[in-house]
């Protein structure tokens, strides 16, 4: 039997959480796979009514994420923060000898057909894309949840345009970030983490220096995004408001 170890970070509202964890439990699990849950409670002890005892763990510090309707807020000691939390989840998928580490956000609501779609692709890493709306400002722009590069402004960019990656496919870019399945090839590379690297300018994101450490310790490895059955992301408040309105009764 292989094993899979579902886990995140976790600062979030309740609400959010149990559709979250809802979504998690509709996962289809593929024949001979078992799936196991672990979440690092960062200065949130009330979610641990959702959890048995020994899904989480609480991690607490001064720490805090700062979120309106419009936008969170990241700062450098967030995603330092953020960065502590997922290594300590590589190293338990490495000690603990799973077969994947599926790293999912506690904001995200997956499709059922998740986890069969992304074993299915038999890579190393790769995730399941979802779209979001990065600023209630302009909610005409709207962008996944993997890039090619970031510019000396902090832009994000692509190779193709948006509306390419909107067709169902399975393609390979240069930066992927969660929902993200990986193998033991990766994460038993001891040396693997999301640490920062204060070399790159761009650094402050923790996918980033993720792909990075990825592409020095695996010269051969590739990223990618799956476009089938996409994630929902619910980001904010409205976000939520709509899913519980209208779209989960359509969710599959």
């Amino acid at each position: 039997m292989k094993k899979i170890l579902i886990t995140a970070p976790v600062h979030q509202d309740a609400k959010i959480f149990k559709e979250y964890l809802w979504s998690l439990d509709r996962l289809e699990i593929p024949e001979g796979y078992e799936i196991h849950k672990y979440f690092y409670l960062h200065n949130c002890d009330n979610l641990k009514k959702f959890l048995n005892f020994d899904e989480y763990e609480v991690f607490k510090n001064d720490v805090e994420i700062e979120k309106n309707d419009n936008i969170h807020i990241w700062k450098s000691e967030n995603y330092q923060c953020t960065a502590i939390m997922r290594t300590k989840a590589l190293k338990k998928a490495a000690k603990e000898n799973y077969d994947y580490i599926f790293s999912v956000d506690s904001d995200i609501v997956l499709h059922s057909k998740t986890l069969i779609d992304l074993l299915s692709k038999e890579k190393d890493i790769i995730s399941k894309v979802y779209w979001t709306t990065p600023n209630i400002l302009q909610p005409y722009i709207t962008i996944p949840n993997f890039y090619d590069n970031i510019d000396e402004k902090r832009n994000i960019k692509f190779d193709k345009t948006l509306n390419y990656y909107k067709i169902i496919d399975t393609y390979c870019v240069n930066v992927v970030s969660n929902p993200l399945l990986i193998s033991s090839k990766i994460f038993n590379e001891l040396s693997l983490n999301y640490y920062p690297i204060n070399i790159l300018s761009t650094s402050y994101k923790n996918e980033y220096a993720f792909c990075v450490r990825c592409r020095c310790l695996f010269p051969d490895i590739n990223f990618y995004i799956d476009t089938i059955h996409p994630a929902r992301h619910l980001y904010r408040k409205e976000d939520y408001k709509n899913w519980i309105e209208w779209e989960k009764s359509e969710w599959k």
